[in-house]
Protein backbone atom coordinates (compact mmCIF):
# COMPACT_ATOMS: atom_id res chain seq x y z
CA UNK A 1 0.00 0.00 0.00
CA UNK A 2 1.37 3.16 -1.18
CA UNK A 3 2.49 6.35 1.89
CA UNK A 4 -1.08 7.54 2.74
CA UNK A 5 -0.92 11.86 3.19
CA UNK A 6 -3.09 14.11 5.51
CA UNK A 7 -3.30 17.66 5.57
CA UNK A 8 -4.29 19.23 9.17
CA UNK A 9 -5.50 22.35 10.09
CA UNK A 10 -5.54 23.63 13.58
CA UNK A 11 -3.04 20.63 14.33
CA UNK A 12 -1.15 22.25 17.13
CA UNK A 13 -4.09 21.48 20.18
CA UNK A 14 -7.16 20.39 20.67
CA UNK A 15 -9.47 18.05 18.49
CA UNK A 16 -6.72 19.26 15.58
CA UNK A 17 -3.93 17.83 17.50
CA UNK A 18 -6.08 14.69 18.80
CA UNK A 19 -7.04 14.32 15.01
CA UNK A 20 -2.99 14.19 14.01
CA UNK A 21 -2.29 11.74 16.12
CA UNK A 22 -5.15 9.23 15.33
CA UNK A 23 -3.48 9.68 11.67
CA UNK A 24 -0.26 8.80 13.02
CA UNK A 25 -1.35 6.13 14.75
CA UNK A 26 -3.24 5.00 11.26
CA UNK A 27 0.08 5.17 9.49
CA UNK A 28 -0.71 8.47 7.64
CA UNK A 29 1.71 11.32 6.91
CA UNK A 30 1.25 14.72 7.54
CA UNK A 31 1.87 18.25 6.52
CA UNK A 32 0.32 19.72 9.90
CA UNK A 33 -0.40 23.37 10.15
CA UNK A 34 -1.10 25.74 13.08
CA UNK A 35 -0.84 29.11 13.69
CA UNK A 36 2.85 29.49 15.72
CA UNK A 37 4.32 26.42 13.95
CA UNK A 38 6.04 26.29 17.77
CA UNK A 39 2.62 24.29 18.72
CA UNK A 40 3.89 21.54 16.23
CA UNK A 41 7.09 20.68 17.89
CA UNK A 42 5.63 18.15 20.14
CA UNK A 43 3.76 16.31 17.10
CA UNK A 44 7.22 16.74 15.48
CA UNK A 45 8.84 14.33 18.15
CA UNK A 46 5.80 12.13 18.22
CA UNK A 47 5.41 11.49 14.53
CA UNK A 48 9.32 11.50 13.04
CA UNK A 49 9.69 10.64 9.91
CA UNK A 50 5.30 10.51 9.51
CA UNK A 51 5.51 14.51 9.84
CA UNK A 52 6.15 15.60 6.01
CA UNK A 53 6.17 19.62 6.95
CA UNK A 54 4.80 21.95 9.63
CA UNK A 55 3.39 24.69 8.47
CA UNK A 56 3.27 27.63 10.62
CA UNK A 57 0.32 30.17 8.59
CA UNK A 58 -2.26 32.35 10.03
CA UNK A 59 -5.42 31.11 8.35
CA UNK A 60 -7.39 34.57 8.80
CA UNK A 61 -4.93 36.14 6.29
CA UNK A 62 -4.97 36.07 2.56
CA UNK A 63 -1.29 35.25 2.77
CA UNK A 64 -1.31 32.45 5.35
CA UNK A 65 -4.07 30.38 3.19
CA UNK A 66 -1.92 30.53 0.18
CA UNK A 67 1.43 29.64 2.41
CA UNK A 68 -0.59 26.68 3.29
CA UNK A 69 -1.84 25.77 -0.46
CA UNK A 70 1.74 26.66 -1.57
CA UNK A 71 2.87 23.50 0.55
CA UNK A 72 0.36 21.42 -0.94
CA UNK A 73 0.69 21.76 -4.39
CA UNK A 74 4.46 20.64 -3.59
CA UNK A 75 3.51 17.48 -2.62
CA UNK A 76 4.14 14.35 -4.12
CA UNK A 77 0.63 13.94 -5.50
CA UNK A 78 -2.75 15.24 -3.94
CA UNK A 79 -3.41 14.39 -0.33
CA UNK A 80 -5.53 11.36 0.47
CA UNK A 81 -7.23 13.47 3.08
CA UNK A 82 -8.27 17.43 4.42
CA UNK A 83 -9.04 18.00 7.71
CA UNK A 84 -10.17 21.42 8.50
CA UNK A 85 -10.16 22.09 12.42
CA UNK A 86 -8.57 25.21 12.75
CA UNK A 87 -11.40 27.53 13.89
CA UNK A 88 -11.82 30.85 16.28
CA UNK A 89 -15.01 31.50 19.06
CA UNK A 90 -15.68 34.31 21.32
CA UNK A 91 -18.45 33.81 23.88
CA UNK A 92 -20.48 36.74 24.83
CA UNK A 93 -22.80 39.58 23.31
CA UNK A 94 -22.11 40.39 19.88
CA UNK A 95 -22.17 43.84 20.59
CA UNK A 96 -19.38 43.71 23.05
CA UNK A 97 -16.97 41.55 21.14
CA UNK A 98 -13.77 43.42 18.99
CA UNK A 99 -14.53 43.83 15.33
CA UNK A 100 -11.24 42.42 14.84
CA UNK A 101 -12.14 39.27 16.48
CA UNK A 102 -15.19 38.89 14.31
CA UNK A 103 -13.54 38.99 10.77
CA UNK A 104 -10.98 36.84 12.37
CA UNK A 105 -13.91 33.97 12.92
CA UNK A 106 -15.38 35.01 9.76
CA UNK A 107 -11.73 34.37 8.48
CA UNK A 108 -10.71 31.50 9.54
CA UNK A 109 -14.19 29.46 9.94
CA UNK A 110 -15.41 30.82 6.52
CA UNK A 111 -13.20 31.71 4.07
CA UNK A 112 -10.05 30.00 4.67
CA UNK A 113 -12.10 26.60 5.17
CA UNK A 114 -13.67 27.59 1.99
CA UNK A 115 -10.65 28.29 0.04
CA UNK A 116 -8.46 25.11 1.66
CA UNK A 117 -11.45 22.67 0.40
CA UNK A 118 -12.28 24.03 -2.88
CA UNK A 119 -8.08 23.73 -3.71
CA UNK A 120 -7.56 20.48 -2.27
CA UNK A 121 -10.81 19.01 -3.11
CA UNK A 122 -10.15 19.88 -7.25
CA UNK A 123 -7.19 17.97 -6.83
CA UNK A 124 -8.54 14.99 -5.14
CA UNK A 125 -11.39 14.46 -7.70
CA UNK A 126 -9.14 15.13 -10.51
CA UNK A 127 -7.43 11.85 -9.43
CA UNK A 128 -10.42 10.17 -8.29
CA UNK A 129 -10.23 9.67 -4.65
CA UNK A 130 -9.96 11.88 -1.47
CA UNK A 131 -11.75 12.38 1.87
CA UNK A 132 -12.15 15.86 3.61
CA UNK A 133 -13.04 16.21 7.00
CA UNK A 134 -14.41 19.85 8.43
CA UNK A 135 -14.88 19.82 12.14
CA UNK A 136 -18.12 22.06 12.59
CA UNK A 137 -19.69 21.85 16.09
CA UNK A 138 -23.13 21.26 17.08
CA UNK A 139 -23.61 24.82 17.70
CA UNK A 140 -24.29 24.16 13.86
CA UNK A 141 -27.77 23.26 14.89
CA UNK A 142 -29.62 26.43 16.04
CA UNK A 143 -28.72 29.91 16.73
CA UNK A 144 -26.80 30.36 19.56
CA UNK A 145 -27.13 33.72 21.95
CA UNK A 146 -23.72 35.02 23.32
CA UNK A 147 -21.96 32.72 20.37
CA UNK A 148 -23.89 34.23 17.92
CA UNK A 149 -20.98 34.61 14.95
CA UNK A 150 -19.41 31.42 15.88
CA UNK A 151 -22.63 28.88 15.72
CA UNK A 152 -23.57 31.29 12.33
CA UNK A 153 -19.85 29.98 10.88
CA UNK A 154 -20.80 26.21 12.14
CA UNK A 155 -24.23 26.65 10.30
CA UNK A 156 -22.46 27.96 7.04
CA UNK A 157 -19.81 25.18 7.64
CA UNK A 158 -22.54 22.45 7.78
CA UNK A 159 -24.69 23.85 4.87
CA UNK A 160 -21.43 24.18 2.43
CA UNK A 161 -19.85 20.89 3.62
CA UNK A 162 -23.33 18.80 3.34
CA UNK A 163 -24.32 20.30 0.26
CA UNK A 164 -20.07 19.44 -1.44
CA UNK A 165 -20.77 15.90 -0.32
CA UNK A 166 -23.96 15.38 -2.67
CA UNK A 167 -21.97 17.30 -5.39
CA UNK A 168 -19.56 15.21 -5.06
CA UNK A 169 -21.08 12.04 -5.39
CA UNK A 170 -19.37 9.95 -8.33
CA UNK A 171 -16.45 11.35 -8.05
CA UNK A 172 -14.58 9.06 -5.87
CA UNK A 173 -14.34 12.19 -3.60
CA UNK A 174 -16.37 12.33 0.13
CA UNK A 175 -16.76 15.46 2.86
CA UNK A 176 -17.57 14.65 6.07
CA UNK A 177 -18.99 16.76 9.03
CA UNK A 178 -17.38 16.48 12.49
CA UNK A 179 -20.42 17.77 15.06
CA UNK A 180 -18.39 17.41 18.29
CA UNK A 181 -20.22 19.39 20.77
CA UNK A 182 -17.91 21.05 23.58
CA UNK A 183 -14.92 19.27 24.42
CA UNK A 184 -11.92 19.63 26.88
CA UNK A 185 -9.58 21.88 24.82
CA UNK A 186 -8.03 24.99 25.02
CA UNK A 187 -10.58 26.39 22.62
CA UNK A 188 -12.59 26.84 25.75
CA UNK A 189 -10.25 28.87 27.64
CA UNK A 190 -9.54 30.69 24.27
CA UNK A 191 -13.67 31.50 23.20
CA UNK A 192 -14.19 32.15 27.03
CA UNK A 193 -16.88 29.96 27.38
CA UNK A 194 -18.39 29.44 30.96
CA UNK A 195 -18.30 26.14 32.02
CA UNK A 196 -19.08 27.09 35.45
CA UNK A 197 -22.96 27.80 36.73
CA UNK A 198 -25.75 25.87 38.56
CA UNK A 199 -27.47 23.13 37.32
CA UNK A 200 -29.57 23.81 34.13
CA UNK A 201 -26.97 26.54 32.82
CA UNK A 202 -25.10 26.34 29.40
CA UNK A 203 -22.12 25.77 31.97
CA UNK A 204 -23.69 23.03 34.09
CA UNK A 205 -25.55 21.66 30.50
CA UNK A 206 -21.89 21.68 28.80
CA UNK A 207 -20.12 19.99 32.29
CA UNK A 208 -22.79 17.08 31.17
CA UNK A 209 -21.59 16.63 27.70
CA UNK A 210 -17.95 17.63 28.10
CA UNK A 211 -16.04 14.96 25.30
CA UNK A 212 -12.69 14.20 25.22
CA UNK A 213 -10.27 15.06 21.91
CA UNK A 214 -9.30 11.52 21.49
CA UNK A 215 -12.77 10.04 21.37
CA UNK A 216 -13.95 13.03 19.15
CA UNK A 217 -10.52 12.41 16.84
CA UNK A 218 -11.32 8.91 16.73
CA UNK A 219 -14.80 8.52 15.91
CA UNK A 220 -14.42 11.81 12.98
CA UNK A 221 -11.52 10.15 11.41
CA UNK A 222 -13.13 6.64 11.46
CA UNK A 223 -16.15 8.73 10.02
CA UNK A 224 -14.09 10.30 7.52
CA UNK A 225 -12.44 7.15 5.87
CA UNK A 226 -15.79 5.74 5.98
CA UNK A 227 -17.06 8.29 3.45
CA UNK A 228 -20.06 9.09 5.79
CA UNK A 229 -21.84 12.52 5.36
CA UNK A 230 -21.58 13.60 9.06
CA UNK A 231 -20.96 12.55 12.79
CA UNK A 232 -22.02 13.31 15.74
CA UNK A 233 -20.50 12.60 18.85
CA UNK A 234 -21.83 11.92 22.23
CA UNK A 235 -25.71 11.18 23.16
CA UNK A 236 -26.46 14.13 24.62
CA UNK A 237 -25.26 15.60 21.06
CA UNK A 238 -27.64 13.39 18.86
CA UNK A 239 -30.17 14.55 21.03
CA UNK A 240 -29.45 18.52 20.71
CA UNK A 241 -29.57 18.02 16.69
CA UNK A 242 -32.55 16.14 17.26
CA UNK A 243 -34.11 18.51 18.94
CA UNK A 244 -32.31 21.45 17.16
CA UNK A 245 -34.28 19.79 13.91
CA UNK A 246 -37.95 19.27 15.63
CA UNK A 247 -38.49 21.84 17.52
CA UNK A 248 -40.21 25.41 16.62
CA UNK A 249 -38.03 28.11 16.55
CA UNK A 250 -40.06 29.46 19.75
CA UNK A 251 -39.15 26.81 21.36
CA UNK A 252 -35.66 26.52 20.90
CA UNK A 253 -35.37 30.30 21.64
CA UNK A 254 -37.63 29.68 25.07
CA UNK A 255 -34.87 27.14 26.04
CA UNK A 256 -31.92 29.24 25.58
CA UNK A 257 -33.21 32.15 27.36
CA UNK A 258 -34.04 29.33 30.46
CA UNK A 259 -29.85 28.25 29.79
CA UNK A 260 -28.78 31.70 29.94
CA UNK A 261 -31.16 32.46 33.05
CA UNK A 262 -33.02 35.07 31.11
CA UNK A 263 -36.91 35.79 31.51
Amino acid sequence: MSERIAVVTGAGSGIGLAIARELVARRFSLLACSRDQRELDGLASEAGDRLLARVGADLSTDEGVRALLDRVDVLDRAPDLLVNCAGLGSWGEHLSIESSKVRAMLAVNVHALTTITSHVTRAMVARGSGRVLQVASTAAFQPVPMFAVYAATKHYVRAFSEALHDELDGTGVTVTVLYPGVTKTPFLDAARFPLDGAPGSVGWIARQALLEPEDVARKGVEGALQGERRVVVGALNQLQRALGIALPDAATRALWRSFLGRK
